[in-house]
């Protein structure tokens, strides 16, 4: 079944008459330059796919849902592709897509193989130049199926390094920062996720502190540092204050071709998934 968050925003799409609808409407508005955003069902056709990246690269693609879904949604068999016109509109079914669809992605990583790509992802990490000279480190705690970051936070603290880990404020949507130097310092917070304690001697970040490298989460990741987050901004709010190197930490399956960016979007410089360590293209 398609997501009920996209099918929300699919039927204000079509009563505000923003959907070109089919492979001919989709092929014309491409031509016309008034598609933002083409959705195409998982099951539709390699050819057809190929021939829409090469003849329109810019314009952003996702994959959701199967063409028997799609023909149920629109009341129409075998409704394979479609392109939002509005890009606006474009733009917000796009980000939610690409949530939902890397929540899913990601959930159907089996666990001996999550574990596999994690240990791979932090043996080309443990590889880097920046990562060995680092001697003040940020990284985020590691939650349900992200990329495990905990066995990292150990290593840290073996090493003697000093680490840093955030904590959500949810009134104020942002995080703050605390020092710890053992894992015990860490207690379920905000969403369930491991956050330092103050009460178990985890210590404030002081102000102008700086670190030498920052570990970052996200849903997904492109080739030129952009990144997707969980929709609350907290990382991009932090991240805009720092300029140490920034690394993404991700799953093959969360790389995707591209990212559409705000102004305010933070980019990582490197990204690391079991497969590769890519230093991310400059912005141009």
């Amino acid at each position: 079944m398609l997501p009920q968050e996209l099918i929300n925003l699919l039927g204000l799409a079509r009563r505000a008459r923003k959907i070109a609808l089919g492979h001919e409407a989709v092929q014309e508005a491409l031509g016309r330059k008034q598609a933002a955003l083409v959705i195409l069902a998982t099951d539709f056709s390699e050819s057809a796919q190929a021939h829409l990246a090469e003849k329109y690269p810019g314009v952003p693609r996702v994959h959701i849902g199967t063409k028997n879904e799609w023909g149920e949604f629109w009341g129409r068999k075998e409704v394979g592709v479609m392109a939002v016109t509005d890009r606006n509109l474009a733009q917000g079914i796009l980000k939610k897509t690409l949530r939902t669809v890397l929540r899913k992605v990601r959930q159907q990583i089996q666990t001996d193989e999550r574990a596999c790509a994690g240990l791979l992802i932090m043996q080309k990490l443990m590889q880097l130049e920046i990562y060995q000279i680092a001697q003040t480190v940020h990284t985020y705690v590691s939650w349900q199926d992200e990329v495990d970051t905990q066995a990292l936070i150990h290593a840290f603290l073996r090493e003697g390094r000093r680490v840093a880990v955030p904590k959500v404020r949810r009134k104020a949507h942002t995080l703050a920062h605390y020092f710890i130097d053992d894992f015990a310092m860490l207690a379920p917070g905000a969403f369930g996720i491991l956050e330092p304690a103050e009460e178990k001697g985890a210590k404030p970040v002081p102000g102008g502190a700086a670190f030498d490298l920052i570990i970052v989460p996200g849903l997904a990741f492109d080739r030129r540092g952009h990144r997707r987050g969980y929709g609350a901004g907290y990382y991009d709010r932090f991240l805009s204050q720092i300029s140490a190197p920034k690394i993404g930490l991700a799953f093959a399956a969360q790389i995707v071709e591209k990212i559409p960016a705000a102004p305010h979007d933070q980019r990582v410089d490197f990204v690391i998934t079991e497969n590769e360590v890519f230093e991310c293209e400059v912005q141009r």
